[in-house]
Order: C-alpha cells, then structure tokens, then sequence
C-alpha cells in the first residue's frame, strides 16, 4: 500500500467520503447491503499510473476449471462471487473513477466488481461500514446516476478523455450542427441540434441530418450513458469538439437540457459565454440557411409593437433595427443572417415581456382592456397594448360576390392534395358580402367590424340587400337546398356530360346578369366552367409622348373586363408555349386569372399576338405598358390573329392609314420622264418608299434577284426631287464592281436620261462634293463613303440609297458608323437578302431605315437571343427534348421579328410576280480523292481533331471560340479542295492533281467544247489564280473577278467574258456582289459555302432575264469531309432567312458539336475503318 492513498483514505471526512463512493457508485444496491456482500481481497498494489489495483476471489465455494460464475440478483450480493480485479483513479479535484475485469463478462462496473470496492473501502477506512448502515446518515449522500456522472465531470472540470469514443476509419466524420429556429412571433426562440456529415469539400451534408435531442448532451461530460438518451448508431462523442463539449457544460449549468427536442431559449441565462461560443463556432444556421460563424456586431435597440393578425388577435412583437432577428435570452441578443453578425441587444427584458411574446394564441379584442389596466397598474407602458378606438362607419354599400364552387370527393385526392381524376363531387354557390374590404360570410349579425392599426370602425349591415341578393339565388336556383348564404346544387359527376353542360350553361347565363348588377363572380380551383374564351378584344391608346404612346388590351371573360396583357405577358416567360407556337399546329393555352377563370386560346391566336407582345415595354413601377408609332406590323399581326377592335391615337392612326393603303401611281413628271416604261411593280415599289417617305420613315426593298430593285430605287431618288422647296441631291452607294461596271449609269441613260447623276470615286473628291448643284443625285461607293465620312456626313441629303445593303449588317464596323452619321429624309436599304447570317444583322438595317422599330441593340439581343444549344465538343448541356423545346422557341421568335419588319420591308419573289427565268438544273457531284490526297486529308484531320478537343478543353465557351473554330477548320477546307492551298505545309513531291482541280478541268473543257460559258466560283483568290493558271495550261482561256482588281480591271474582265473572249469566269463570292453575267450557261459552286444565300445569288447572276436556255449548277464536294458540316450549316441559316422573309419554317443557325463532328468527317471515316 502507499501511504499517500492510505492517508488520503484516512484524512477525508467520512460522510465526504461516502460521498465520493456514491459518485463512483450510484444506485448500487452493494452500498445498503454491505453485510452480504462477500469475497476476499487477496492483495493490494499502487501501480506505476498512480491506480490503486485491487485483486478479490471467491471465499465460499470453488468451481471446477471452466465453469463460470454468475450473480443470484441483479439487486442482492451474490452467492458465487468470481474472480475480478479493480483499480481506482484519483482526479486532479479528489474524486474517484472507477475501472474493472471481472469473468462474470457483464458491462463494467459490474455488480462483484462494486462489491469488491465496497468491500477494500471498508477494510482501508474504520468505521465505513456502520455508516453505510445508517439509514439516516446515508439520505444525504445518495444520487442518481445521471446526476452523479454529471455533478462527477463538473467537479473535475476536465472532459474524460479515456470514455471518448473511438472513430473507426469505416465511420463518415460528422459534426454537431446547432439551428435557431423563429416561432410566430418572428422571435429565434428555439435551438435544436442535429449531426450532419461532413463533406470532401469541408461543408456538411444537410440532406443526411440526424435529430439529437438535447439531453444527449449530457454524453459530451457525463461517463458516457448514450444508450440511456438516444439510439444512434454512432456515439456523439465521438464527432464532438472541443467547443461543443464547453456549449454543453454550460447550457446544462444555465438548466436548459431537458426532455424536449429542442431548447428553449426565452429567459435562458445567457451570461455564461455559451452564446459567443455557438456564435463562432461556425456551425450555427437560422432555420435552413447555411452554416456560418457569425462576426459580433453593433449593439441595437428592441422595440415592440402590439399588432392584430387578420384572425383577430393581438400579439406583442418585438422588432430589431436594420432588420435584425431577436434570440430572447437573459440578457437578449440578435442574430443578422444577412451581414452575418450577432451582438447584445439593448432593452429591458423581463419575465412579464417574455410572456407576452410567447403568447402564441394571441389576445381577444375583449382582452385588450384589463391586459392594458395590469400592465399601466405595474408601470409596464411600453409594452401595454394600445386603447382601442372605436369609431362609427355608418352604413356603406356592400358588393355580393358569388363564388361557384366544385368541391370533389376526399376520395379524388392523392396524398399531396392533387386532383387525381375526375369523378363525383358536390356544387355549391357561396354567397358572402363585402363591407368597406371586409368579408361577411355568417348570415347573422347586424354590424361588420374594420381595423385599422387600434382603430376600429364599425359599418351597419344592410340586411335588405343582403336578403334580396339571398333570394335572386334561390329564384334562380329552383329548388336547391339553402343553408345560411350556401346554396347546394346538389352531387355532380364529371363524367356525366350533360349534367356538367347543364351547369356550365347555367354559369354562362347568369354570370354575366351578374355582373351587369354590381356582382363580383369567383370560380374554384375544380369548377366545370372555369375555362372560358375571351371575347370582344379592344385596344386603347394615350397620347404621344416622345415617341411613345401608353397602350392597353382588354376583353370580356364571362362578362368582366380582363386586362389581357398582364395575362399574355406569360406567353413571353414560358419557353414551353413558345416552343408550341412555332409550327403553326392546332392546339390552345390556358391562363388563370385573379377570380379564378382560365382564359383558353388557341396557338394561332397567340403567335399573332406575340409580336405585339414582344415590342411592349411595360413599366415596372407604374405597370403601364407602351408601345412606339413604328409598331403597326405588330398591330397588324394582332389585329389578323383576333377580333381586335382598335381606339386609336391620332398618330398611330395615320401611321397605319398610310402604311395599309395601296401604293400610289407615280407622279406625272416621273412617268413623262421615262425613257422607257417601267413595269407595274416596279411603280408600286416607288410609291410604297414615297408613303413612308411622307411619314420620315425608310426601308428595305428585299425583292427577289432580277426584280428591278435598281428602276425601282432611281425612280424613288427622282420622285423625291420635287418634295422639297428647295432640292437637295440624293446620294446612292453601290459596291466597287457594279460603280466601274458603270450599271447604275446605264440604267440612268436607259430609263432616265433627264436625271443628273455625279460620280465620285477616288480622286478629286472635295471638289466633286462641292459642286453639286443642279444635281438629282451623286454616285458613290462604300469605300469612299467610309474613307470621307465627315464629308458625307456634313451634307443633308434628299434619300440615300444603299445598294447591296447587306454589307452594313456590322454596326460595330467604321462602314456602318459612317452610313448612320448620314442625314437624309430617308434611308433605303436594298438587298435581297438583309439577313444572311443572324437577326443582328437585321437589326444593324432596320435601325438605319426605320431608327427605333426594334428598339435599342440591347432589348433587340435579349429578344431574340442566339441559341447555342451545345458548347463543347462532344458535351450536351440539355436533354433532347430541352434542346428541341429551345430550337422551337427560337423558331417561333424568328417568325414573330418577321411579322414587326413586314409594314418596312418589301419582298416580293418572280414567282409571285408570274416572271418566268431559266430554268435551274442542280447537279451534286461528289468527288473521290486520289490516294495521296486522301491520306494527307487524313493526317491533317486527325492532328486538327486533337488541337479543337484540346482548345475547347480549356475554355467551354463555344460561342466565343467559333472563329477560332472555323480557322483552325480552313486548313481541313482546303485541304479538301487543294493541297496546295494549306498554309504551313511543305509542298508535296507530286505532279498528279487533286480531286477538285481534275474536276474542274474537264467540266470546263466538255462545256466550252459545246460552246457554253462557265462561271467557277470560290472563297479562296489563291485557289481561283491556281485554276487559272491550269485551265491555261489546257488551252481554256480564263478572266478572274477578285477582290485583287481594281475597278477598270474588274469591269475589262467582264467585257471579256460577255463578248466571248473568254470563256471561263472564276468569281470569288465576296466581291462579286451586284455582277451580271446572263452570258453564263453553267455555274460551278467550287467548294460548300457557310452561307448558301450567297450562292443563290451567284445563281441569279446567270438569271437576269427571261432567256430561253437553262442554268447548269455543278455543286462540288468531298463527301465524308469537313465539307458535310459547313453544308449543314448552310441550309440551316437559309432556314433562318426564310422564317423571317416569308414566315416558313426555322432552324438553328448555331455551332454545336456535332456540326464540329461533321466538319471533321467522323461518321464515315469511322464506318470504312
């Protein structure tokens, strides 16, 4: 023995002693039986560790080898004792721990390991057992378990780190996650705890929370009795923190862990620094926000405010500056979510107020009174509720409101409260009455009651009326069951049709009687006759502000007023009905409004009013909705699409008059003007530029090729000389190869010889510009008109003419830049082809012909997006049908912009003017590669395949890598045409041609031996110089029209080709704009284009007359090559085109990836290997 131990044992009051034992031993039965308890302490031994071991065994009976010992009772000493070894701890503050080995296999401390501790307490210290026995002396020391353990570790005040359990590598680490929950009152009055696991990425896993009830946290000091608390699978202990052990220990000091499931923090003693803990630990959430560590914050005041609920009861709420949530503890603190702050609260917070605001059913108007004496009588003014102000409101005229009402079986409904099918129910009519906003729904009564803050005014029922509108229901009713203000007409099948059209129908013809005499109408959620067609449709126009007028839509549903354009404006939201609006298909919509009708119509009636609702914009503050005086297209579309009645401002009036009306005849100086005369439609297309001439409106005459858009363009410049008292010239712009062609000139001799025409192109130009009187018009190009903007610009012109105007399709382009600085009564654009690549371009036009139709380039770009459906090669973003939902909704935006343009563009086709051209005869040629070429083909994809994947790897964006795209994709192009044209190659040791040179070569001998002319086109110059130079080589004599030439060049080359001198003209695509060259008998498309309006063009170069012959289009490519892709592509925006020109059908014009596959020529080449 040591004599530490034995002096300690010795020198410690007795009763402290025992004490401690029933710390160490609690509701142990050895303690009150310690005369039965047996055994013999056979040694005792201080180890290294500072435990006290004892060693004990049986004294009475023996056991052969093997067999065990077990205890008689769990609540008596037992008979047979095993063998069993204890050790005693002494903690830092003199209490004891307790650990033991018995062969009894029991959970320790087991009952002959208590008695052999009882036992060696009484043989070490005199006179322990007569204590044990008194019965009296004992009252004082005894404790229960749960105390015990918990008053043990408070005493030690360490946290025993030899219970902590152990975390096994197979377990998820998990963390304590504390949550501030709000009651009624909008007070953070709970605090429950849950474990979540903690994630790879250091947050937790809310989804896979576990309630903890807080006495659980008892676990965190106590000897570890999980298993009395809770039944979890993993112990608490071992996922908690340091911080939480202290929150624990300081909640239960602060009497806060009790049975519940949460704690309640009104009144809770928050002075012991648990708060700043929790605060920061980093694991608090308000509700079902994130977790957070909240920084301390400012100190704020606590207000309170008395405040009635619309049930009628008044409730004490307490109410934090700068929107603060109030934690009500003792003293109070506040938690701000949004600043992630927490600080105290400055107020006087007392048991009384706390009441108050626990208060959850609220007080009675009857309890205001006495509630406001008791508090006044303990000085409590702040918080005593408000005297009531009763004021009288006399008698007002109240409104009937009769709700039809379906109400279905409790059968009909799922779980979730949704409707599963149509089966029986019962139809009622709800009457109730409206008195200054207050709904009175109990027959009974004389008087309606009104608050307003502590003010309550009291209105007198007008029981007559109340009666009368009682008895129109019933009359109209027949015989239907009545019970207070319900009338019952009686159980209802869905299925049983007539009997529902009987209902509807009789909803119908009351309805609007109804509503004719001051009724209101609601229809229920299961009403029949809730889905009803608007009529009567009438627009309403204010006065012109600036350009813009206020606008409104109504109709009639059921007899009420319903404005439809907070209706419609979903229509815009909903990519699902505008997806169904593209292909024109029957179908309707439904749209719920206030009452509780849907307003049902047709997919029609919607795409018509889509323009409309597109060009709206509607104030967000006031809710109005305005329109501009461009926007008749879109009044038009509405107008055609329902009965639309309009009530119009004088200005969009004559707007609209003047856009509808026929175009007039040209003026009698005009006609006597002409040299020849000029067809119809081409008259008719000069009066419609006059009429929005008239209005200081453009546009854009987008007829087709050979129409005459050049007649129709000088007769619109020379109408215009006399409109103006005194004349200013207009000004044309043509490209460089139609003004050295000298076409506009010759038109002007042949049609207009009295029109006096300028010319500038280059040189001398101030001194031209200066010169201009006497002039009608001055003659220009795009270059010149860009090189000398300034000088342009400082001129007011009559009208200036764009020819070609597809080329200001850029507005970011110093081009574009210089034709909008231009002043001029009127823009006109003409092209036969305003958009070639995407509805920018449309816009850039549009917004120099007819400023502010389409409004500014930003509303224009977020109302009618791109759409970009794949970003990466190889990834998809959506599914299937998401992407095609997105493609439709596109489609039906399209068409939508081509109905706004309609009253601004003129197009019209040969077709619809009964011109007869030549006829076309389209030959697709494919074209094998050689061997050589074919395998140089294929390397250079394979290595351009892995520079895109590798490219596109790194940044996703596609739409803003596609020019990196198509110039990483050149090379695969050309290489498909001619080795010879890729850059960064060595030249190949072959002298054999390529699939396309050898082509080419005998197309142009076999068509030139018969005598006929051939137009190559290409994108590339060098290409068009390579086959030149073999043609020559063969004897075929060639002219090239490139961007290389200047302009006599290009015009001698033209003159060559028309007169015969060469037989072979080989164009490139994108300085070939406006030539004519009706000689031509064949046209070979080289290689697939991205945009396949420009190769219709090429096309109509060959048609410019009504020539009895017919036009030979060789197209060729390389199938299974990049060239399948940029084919795609190409129909795809033709497509596009199309929609909006003439309303058809529209693709997606976007870049997605397996375009880029099909650029690479994966498909086939994968089927041959």
């Amino acid at each position: 023995m040591n004599l530490a131990w034995d002096r300690w044992i010795l020198d410690t009051e007795l009763a402290d002693f025992v004490r401690q034992l029933c710390l160490l031993l609690p509701e142990s039965p050895i303690l009150r039986d310690v005369g039965r308890a047996d055994g013999t302490i056979v040694f005792v031994k201080l180890m290294d560790s500072g435990r006290l071991v004892a060693h004990g065994i049986p004294c009475r009976a023996k056991t052969a080898p093997g067999q065990h010992y077990w205890p008689a009772s769990r609540f008596a000493a037992p008979l047979i004792t095993p063998e069993v070894s204890v050790s005693l701890d002494r903690t830092p503050t003199g209490g004891l721990r307790l650990s033991a080995n018995c062969l009894c296999r029991e959970d320790s401390p087991c009952i002959h390991a208590q008695a052999a501790v009882v036992k060696l307490a009484c043989e070490m210290r005199p006179g322990l057992r007569e204590f044990l026995q008194d019965d009296v002396a004992m009252a004082s020391c005894l404790v229960s378990a749960t105390a015990a353990g918990v008053l043990q570790d408070l005493d030690a005040d360490v946290i025993p780190s030899a219970g902590l359990a152990v975390r096994h590598d197979w377990e998820q680490a998990q963390a304590l996650i504390y949550r501030l929950s709000r009651d009624r009152n909008g007070v953070l009055s709970q605090l429950s705890l849950s474990l979540a696991p903690i994630l790879k990425s250091g947050s937790f896993s809310t989804a896979r929370e576990s309630v903890v009830e807080p006495s659980v946290l008892f676990d965190l000091f106590g000897p570890g009795r999980g298993s009395a608390h809770y039944n979890y699978e993993l112990n608490l202990r071992a996922h908690a923190q340091p911080v939480d052990h202290r929150i624990a220990k300081q909640l239960f000091l602060s009497g806060a862990l009790g049975d519940g499931t949460a704690i309640s923090l009104h009144g809770l003693d928050a002075s012991g620094g648990w708060w700043d803990e929790l605060t920061r630990c980093g694991r608090l959430k308000i509700e079902d926000g994130a977790t957070r560590a909240f920084e301390t914050g400012p100190i704020l005041g606590l207000q309170t405010a008395w405040c009635r609920s619309p049930e009628g009861r008044w409730r004490l709420t307490p109410s934090l500056d700068d929107g603060a949530m109030l934690v009500p503890t003792a003293p109070p603190k506040y938690v701000h979510e949004t600043k992630g702050t927490a600080g105290p609260v400055i107020g006087e917070w007392s048991r009384a107020l706390g009441s108050l605001i626990r208060n959850t059913e609220g007080l009675a108007d009857s309890d205001l009174a006495p509630v406001r004496a008791h508090l006044l009588q303990r000085q409590m003014h702040d918080v005593a509720p408000p005297e009531v102000i009763v004021v009288d409101g006399g008698q007002v005229v109240p409104c009937a409101v009769l709700e039809f009402s379906w109400v279905p079986d409790e059968a009909q409904f799922d779980g979730s409260r949704s409707f599963r099918y149509r089966g029986e129910g019962r139809a009622k009519l709800l009457l109730h009455f409206e008195y200054a906003g207050v709904e009175v729904r109990d027959p009974k009564g004389s008087t309606v009651e009104s608050w307003s803050g502590n003010t309550k005014t009291v209105y007198q029922r007008d029981t007559k009326f109340e009666r009368s509108c009682l008895k129109t229901i019933k009359d109209g009713c027949g015989r239907a069951k009545t019970s207070g203000l319900t009338v019952d007409l009686g159980r209802l099948d869905y299925f049983d049709e007539e009997a529902v059209g009987r209902l509807v129908r009789f909803q119908r013809q009351s309805v609007p009687v109804l509503i004719e005499a001051g009724w209101r109408v609601k229809l229920s959620t299961w009403w029949p006759g809730r889905w009803v067609r608007p009529v009567d449709f009438e627009t309403h126009f204010g006065d012109e502000e600036k350009g813009w007028l206020d606008f409104s839509m109504t109709a009639k549903v059921d007899g009420y007023v319903v404005n439809m354009l907070e209706v419609l404006r979903q229509v815009l939201e909903n990519e699902e009905i505008l997806a169904s609006l593209a292909d024109g298909s029957e179908g309707s919509w439904s749209f719920k409004i206030d009452n509780g009708y849907c307003v049902v119509m047709t997919r029609a009636e919607l795409a018509g009013l889509l323009p409309l609702l597109k060009v709206l914009r509607v104030d967000e503050t006031s809710g109005k909705a305005r329109i501009t005086r461009f926007d008749v297209g879109a009044l038009e579309a509405a107008e055609s699409a329902v009965d639309l009645r309009f009530k119009s401002s004088s200005a969009l009036a004559k707007i609209a008059e003047t856009l509808q009306a026929p175009p007039r005849e040209l003026p009698y100086r005009t006609e006597m003007a002409l040299q020849r005369p000029a067809r119809i439609y081409q008259s008719i297309g000069a009066g419609w530029c006059a009429a929005r001439r008239g209005l200081g409106l453009g546009g854009v005459i987008a007829d087709e090729y050979a129409v005459g858009k050049t007649l129709q363009t000088l007769l619109t410049v020379y109408d215009a000389i006399e409109e103006t008292e005194a004349p200013t010239p207009s000004l044309i712009v043509v490209t460089k190869t139609l003004f050295y062609e000298g076409r506009w000139q010759s038109d002007i001799t042949a049609f207009l010889p009295d029109f006096r025409a300028v010319q500038i192109g280059s040189g001398r130009f101030s001194r031209r510009l200066d010169s201009l009187e006497g002039a009608h018009a001055v003659l220009t190009t795009y270059d010149v008109l860009a090189y000398y903007a300034e000088a342009f610009a400082a001129v007011a012109w009559n009208v200036v003419a764009f020819d070609e105007a597809h080329r200001l399709g850029n507005p970011a382009t110093k081009l574009y830049r210089a034709a909008d600085a231009l002043r001029a009564r009127q823009k006109i654009a003409v092209t036969g082809s305003p958009m070639q690549n995407s509805p920018r371009e449309l816009w850039a036009i549009m917004n120099l012909t007819v400023p502010g139709l389409l409004r500014e380039r930003a509303w224009f770009n977020k109302a009618f997006p791109r759409l970009h459906v794949v970003p990466t090669l190889g990834t998809e973003i959506a599914p299937g049908l998401q992407v095609e939902q997105a493609e439709r909704a596109n489609i039906a935006r399209l068409r939508c912009l081509g109905k706004m343009i309609g009253p601004y563009q003129l197009r019209r086709t040969n077709k619809d003017l009964g011109r007869t051209l030549p006829p076309v005869v389209t030959v697709e040629r494919r074209i094998a590669l050689p061997q050589w070429q074919a395998n140089f083909y294929e390397g250079l994809r394979v290595s351009t395949k892995a520079h895109l994947e590798a490219m596109l790897g790194q940044d996703v964006s596609l739409p803003a890598n596609k020019m990196h795209v198509f110039s990483v994709l050149l090379g695969l192009r050309q290489a498909a045409c001619d080795p010879r044209l890729v850059k960064g190659i060595e030249r190949l040791a072959t002298k054999e041609s390529s699939g396309k040179q050898a082509a080419l070569q005998e197309i142009c001998e076999e068509f030139t031996a018969d005598g006929k002319r051939v137009v190559i086109v290409s994108e590339w110059t060098e290409w068009l110089t390579l086959i030149a130079s073999d043609l020559m080589a063969v004897g075929v004599e060639a002219e090239s029209l490139t961007g290389k030439l200047s302009g006599p060049q290009r015009k001698s080359a033209i003159d060559r080709f028309r007169s015969g001198e060469a037989m072979v003209m080989l164009l490139q695509l994108n300085f070939a704009e406006g030539v004519e060259l009706p000689e031509g008998d064949v046209l070979v498309v080289a290689e697939p284009w991205w945009n396949e309006k420009k190769i219709e063009q090429a096309i109509a170069r060959l048609r410019r007359d009504e020539r009895d012959k017919s036009i030979t289009v060789i197209r060729l490519h390389v199938p299974g090559s990049v060239e399948e892709g940029v084919k795609r592509i190409a129909l795809r925006k033709l497509d596009d085109i199309e929609a909006v020109n003439e309303g058809g059908v529209v693709g997606s014009a976007a870049l997605s990836a397996e375009d880029i596959e099909a650029f690479l020529g994966l498909a086939e080449r994968e089927d041959r290997d």
